[in-house]
């Protein structure tokens, strides 16, 4: 994605903007008119503020975006802790950063036919939308933000975050209409540091950008010494964030049967190593969401998120939950202090997974 830079973030700062300023100001605008979208799009700005997954599971909106407007010159207004995630894209967009005043004021100063906000929930978002100079604006209408769009959407808690992503299309395209979770990533495969002639390979990724999400890198170690016992190889995939899990996890396996592929900091590079194995070990993540995109099959672990917005879903998916009376408790990305130590997480024993593994595999050596 060209013309994108990372300075610090500010993403702290913004939630407090929007909290005092952006949300409460939303209540005092006057709606904006209902019109038709425009058939013909040449400048369209997504704006995508958050988290890793999310951007992630936003990448097959905009290839469905780009099939219906194949002219169309996308910007991007992102946050430094979710770029990568378009860098993957098969085609170009122009990058800004949203925590950036120099790169809001870029957009504010630029005419576009379509603004699309994808935020679900906070106002700061649709505030920008509305200040853009534009000739049409959609995004979700959860709440105030309704009034800054020519077509507010609508957004449901229980529907997978990539189908709900593609209801920002509803302006061009009537439901129901073409989807697919996967997008091509182009991916390399020819990393020689796991060789097609090694026995299977199976991911695990032990982070997770949420404290409440993460299982601790000693139970991460059990999974990997029951995959080692079954004859398999693991591979520990993740950021500079996860290296020390990863060293401690493959330094504890015998030599040769595990490698530490942490560290690099590079979305792609983790997507280069993902697409050398055959699946993945990940609690709810990012990396999680990148293997979907891939049609790689995972089990994920789940704690305090909703499943059905944002567990993977293909044939060979699986998911492990406790079914507690308090879970799943995220809403719009917020997960609340909990009273019980994230018990969704914590009481969820190696027995259970390594159970749920061998139901796995089976399903791996049968597809």
């Amino acid at each position: 994605m060209k013309g994108f830079s990372i300075p610090g973030s500010r993403s702290s700062h913004l939630k407090v903007f929007d909290n005092r300023v952006a949300r409460p100001l939303l209540r005092f605008l006057p709606p904006l008119p209902s019109r038709e979208a425009p058939e013909e799009v040449k400048r369209v700005l997504v704006i995508r503020p958050g988290g890793l997954g999310d951007a992630l599971l936003l990448l097959p909106f905009l290839g469905a975006f780009r099939k219906v407007h194949p002219q169309a010159e996308f910007w991007v207004l992102a946050e430094p802790r979710n770029a990568q995630a378009f860098y993957l894209l098969p085609f170009p967009c122009r990058g800004l950063c949203y925590t950036e005043p120099a790169h809001l004021l870029a957009v504010l100063g630029t005419s576009f036919d379509v603004v699309v906000d994808t935020e679900q929930w906070y106002g700061l978002s649709a505030l920008v939308a509305r200040l853009v100079k534009a000739r049409f604006r959609v995004g979700f209408g959860t709440n105030a933000r309704a009034r800054c769009f020519n077509r507010p959407v609508d957004y449901a808690q229980m529907e997978y975050e990539a189908q709900a992503f593609m209801r920002l299309l509803e302006p061009w395209v009537e439901p129901p209409f073409w989807w697919d979770v996967r997008l091509p990533l182009f991916v390399s495969r020819t990393l020689s540091s796991v060789s097609r002639t090694d026995p299977l390979s199976i991911a695990i990724f032990p982070g997770a950008s949420h404290p409440s999400r993460r299982w601790g890198k000693e139970r991460y170690l059990e999974v990997a010494r029951f995959l080692v016992g079954k004859g398999l190889k693991v591979v520990v995939v993740g950021g500079p964030g996860e290296k020390e899990e990863g060293e401690f996890i493959v330094s504890s396996l015998p030599l040769g049967r595990a490698m530490d592929a942490t560290g690099s900091g590079s979305l792609k590079k983790t997507a280069d190593i993902l697409a050398r194995c055959k699946a993945l070990v990940t609690a709810d993540s990012g990396i999680m969401h990148l293997a979907a995109l891939m049609d790689m099959p995972v089990l994920s672990l789940f704690g305090p998120g909703i499943v059905e917005k944002w567990a993977p879903r293909g044939e060979g998916d699986l998911v492990v939950k406790l079914d507690l009376p308090c879970s799943p408790c995220t809403r719009f990305g917020t997960v609340p202090p909990c009273p019980y130590h994230y018990a969704c997480m914590e009481d969820l024993s190696t027995e259970m997974v390594v159970t749920a593994l061998e139901e796995f595999l089976a399903r791996l050596e049968g597809g």
